[in-house]
């Protein structure tokens, strides 16, 4: 009933209810860090919220993008970090591994998540 958009350009993940109205903004993580180019998103079979966070498309700028996870306490928490431009993500279907696409190193990176 509700849609979930990346903002990368504002930082920032916005939920709209089921008629399209804004209900929930998600701008930081639970340390109050900065969301760099929020890109991709997945939810996993608990409803948990998985995201990219880009960083700066520059080869030559240090990784700033990594994984988030978003989960049903409406915890915002950062799983994994200095990505160089992490661009889409996805999940297997028995929700063990998350694979991320890593644009600027051009690889794709695999982690087994937890319960």
């Amino acid at each position: 009933g509700s849609w979930w958009l990346t903002g990368s350009d504002g930082g920032a993940l916005l939920r709209l209810d089921a008629l399209g109205r804004p209900d929930r903004l998600i701008a930081a993580d639970d340390d109050g860090g900065a969301l760099p180019g929020p890109n991709d998103l997945v939810f996993d079979r608990h409803g948990r919220l998985w995201f990219t966070v880009s960083g700066v498309f520059d080869p030559a700028a240090p990784p700033a993008g990594g994984v988030y996870c978003h989960d049903g306490d409406g915890r915002v928490r950062q799983v994994v970090g200095d990505l160089h431009y992490a661009n889409g993500i996805a999940l297997t279907n028995d929700g063990r591994t998350c694979f991320v696409a890593e644009h600027l190193r051009n690889r794709i990176v695999a982690f087994e998540l937890s319960a």
